[in-house]
C-alpha cells in the first residue's frame, strides 16, 4: 500500500472565518452535541455520531464511551445494534444508495491528511498462515499546505481608501484638511 501525506498549516486569520466559510474546525470549536469529547478531531465526530445514532436506533449504546454508562446495551441492545450493524458499521458516501452512517463532519483543521494512492493486494491463496503488509510513503516526507485566507475586512478598507485616491484624488488627508478648513480655520 502506498499512501502519500498531507500537512495543513493555518495563518492565523483563518481562525477568525466561520466554520462554514473555512469548511474545517479547530480542535477547541467543538460543536454543543459533543458529549465524548473535549476536543473536536474528525474521528471524534464520527464516534459522536455512531452513538448518536445507536441510540435513535436502539436506545442503547456500546461501552466504548464513560459518558453513557447509563445507556450500555444490555442482551437485547445488543441485539438491536447486531441488525443494525450496516447502518452503524461504515459511513454513507453522499450520492450513493449505500446504506451507512450518514454523518455531517467537517474535517479538522490542524489534522494531517492520509491519502491511498496506490493499494494492491497479493494473491490470497499465496498466503500460508499469515499476511504481508508493506507500506510505503510516495512522497518524503510528506507536502504541505498553508490555509491562508484570501481576502480580509482590512482588505476592503485598503481597497476602497485605493479606489477612492484614484477616481477622486483624494485620500485620509485631504478629508482631515477640508473638515479643518471648514469647521476650524476663519477667513
Amino acid at each position: 500500500m502506498i499512501f502519500s501525506i498531507i500537512d495543513i498549516v493555518n495563518e492565523p486569520e483563518v481562525s477568525l472565518m466561520s466554520t462554514y466559510e473555512r469548511q474545517c474546525r479547530f480542535p477547541e470549536e467543538v460543536p454543543s452535541n459533543f458529549q465524548v469529547f473535549q476536543r473536536y478531531s474528525y474521528s471524534a465526530c464520527i464516534i459522536q455520531c455512531r452513538i448518536d445514532k445507536e441510540l435513535d436506533l436502539c436506545s442503547c449504546t456500546h461501552y466504548s464511551s464513560s459518558n453513557y454508562y447509563d445507556r450500555y446495551c444490555n442482551l437485547e441492545g445488543f441485539r438491536c445494534l447486531t441488525k443494525n450493524y450496516l447502518k452503524l458499521a461504515k459511513l454513507k458516501i453522499p450520492g450513493t444508495n449505500e446504506t451507512g452512517l450518514n454523518c455531517d463532519c467537517l474535517p479538522s483543521c490542524v489534522e494531517s491528511d492520509y491519502n491511498i494512492v496506490s493499494n494492491k493486494v497479493s494473491d490470497i491463496r499465496t498466503i500460508r498462515r499469515g499476511a504481508k503488509v508493506q507500506f510505503k510513503l510516495n512522497n518524503k516526507p510528506f507536502e504541505r499546505i498553508t490555509r491562508q485566507v484570501a481576502r480580509t475586512a482590512l482588505d476592503l478598507v485598503i481597497a476602497m481608501g485605493s479606489c477612492f485616491g484614484l477616481c477622486f484624488g483624494g485620500s485620509l488627508l485631504s478629508i482631515v484638511e477640508i473638515v479643518y478648513y471648514i469647521f476650524l480655520r476663519r477667513w
